[in-house]
């Protein structure tokens, strides 16, 4: 026979000061590149990193705000997942652009639970550079709060570096950081 005890639930995180946090977050973006701007800056922000590359494509998911796209130039190619991009289409993205679930202020992981504005794994997986949006509100300061802040029952693909700089296989990450908490 199992005896139960009961236990107190670890409390949610507090809100922090998100000030702080972003910046730290930002700071522990070991191999990536991060970026902050303001919601109305957000499509211009995305234009301008995509032209630091000389980007001429980008694979988004199928669900993606129009708006963030607005500021591109009129020759830039949008290949939408949808229908579902092929392989071959996804590998001649120079970038993807998508959202994220949450991300992590004391590692400066991302995670990505397939939700919305995230698409498939396989669009943030295959293009050569993954620029990823990250709103303020999303951060959350440690590893353990970020699991007590996902609601979602699906699977999570964290996105980080280890100490020496190199990424998850891929060559280039920028992170986004949308000042929304204003």
């Amino acid at each position: 026979m199992r005896i139960r005890h009961k236990s107190k639930a670890p409390a949610r995180c507090e809100p922090f000061d998100h000030v702080t946090d972003v910046d730290r977050f930002l700071g522990n973006l070991h191999g990536g590149k991060g970026h902050r701007t303001g919601p109305q800056h957000l499509s211009a922000t995305i234009a301008h990193v995509m032209n630091s590359y000389r980007a001429k494509s980008v694979a988004v998911p199928a669900v993606l705000p129009e708006t963030w796209l607005d500021d591109l130039p009129a020759d830039t190619v949008v290949l939408r997942d949808d229908p579902p991009l092929t392989l071959h289409q996804l590998e001649a993205a120079h970038i993807s652009l998508t959202a994220c679930a949450l991300a992590v202020a004391t590692s400066g992981a991302v995670a990505l639970d397939g939700g919305p504005g995230q698409g498939r794994r396989v669009l943030s997986l295959i293009p050569e550079r993954h620029v990823c949006v990250v709103r303020a509100s999303q951060i959350v300061d440690t590893l353990s709060g970020a699991f007590f802040a996902f609601t979602s029952k699906r699977s999570v693909m964290w996105i980080t570096a280890p100490s020496d700089g190199v990424l998850y296989g891929r060559r280039s990450l920028d992170v986004i950081v949308v000042d929304d908490r204003v």
